[in-house]
């Protein structure tokens, strides 16, 4: 920053060019003494990572996460974020198939092999406001609450339609027992739709071996301070 102002950094692009082709929808986190950044690699329809000492120079991509089409929601993944939690890294990752997309978890032990927890997506749309679409996953872990923490998008699968999408939020307990947390106000303009956070129930298996997908219950909770 200079004089409390973000500026571009003048060598941009740092990553990424016509070797790569598209790069995008970064998720950086420092660890190790290593900047650590997940990204998609559209041409390969999937989730990469590099490394860096400084946040300029980048290390070859490796792939971490790719699609499997005979699941029927994932003939793309994109748009992850990982965290590392009890000695493990996790990954909510976007799936996508035919106009739509759903939210997957992936899991390491080293940061670099990831393992599907599921087949099956951990959140699909079901709210009216969701449409046929939830993706962009981003998870905290919550301490003091010994909650995960998720805001997503949800609407239309596409950018260009921003004015679809909404922004909604959702709190795990414990990894397989889950409570949805949408919350969607009217679009303040065309182009917009903010979002307010009330809580729904839902609930899967606490099995950790258990391939069942988690589905929202119609009961209401008051929000979460």
């Amino acid at each position: 920053m200079k004089n409390g102002n973000w500026y571009k950094y003048e060598g941009n692009p740092v990553m990424g060019g016509k070797e790569t082709g598209t790069c995008y929808d970064v998720d950086v986190r420092f660890e190790d003494g290593l900047y650590k950044m997940n990204f998609t690699w559209r041409p390969h329809r999937s989730i990469a990572q590099t490394e860096s000492p400084d946040g300029i120079h980048w290390s070859p991509f490796e792939t971490l996460l790719s699609p499997r089409l005979d699941s029927g929601w994932e003939d793309a993944v994109s748009r992850s974020c990982i965290i590392r939690h009890n000695g493990e890294y996790w990954m909510w990752y976007s799936g996508m198939a035919r106009g739509y997309a759903r939210i997957g978890l992936a899991k390491s032990h080293d940061g670099h092999r990831f393992e599907r927890h599921s087949m099956e997506p951990v959140l699909i749309p079901e709210l009216p406001w969701e449409n046929n679409t939830v993706y962009n996953p981003f998870v905290l872990f919550d301490e003091k609450r010994a909650v995960f923490r998720m805001w997503y998008a949800g609407g239309e699968i596409y950018e260009p339609n921003a004015r679809m999408a909404c922004i909604g939020a959702s709190s795990l307990q414990t990894p397989y027992s889950s409570k949805a947390i949408p919350r969607v106000n009217k679009p303040e303009s065309e182009h917009v739709k903010s979002s307010r956070m009330t809580n729904t129930d839902f609930s899967c298996s606490t099995s950790a071996t258990s391939t069942s997908t988690p589905r929202p219950s119609a009961s209401l909770i008051p929000p979460t301070e």
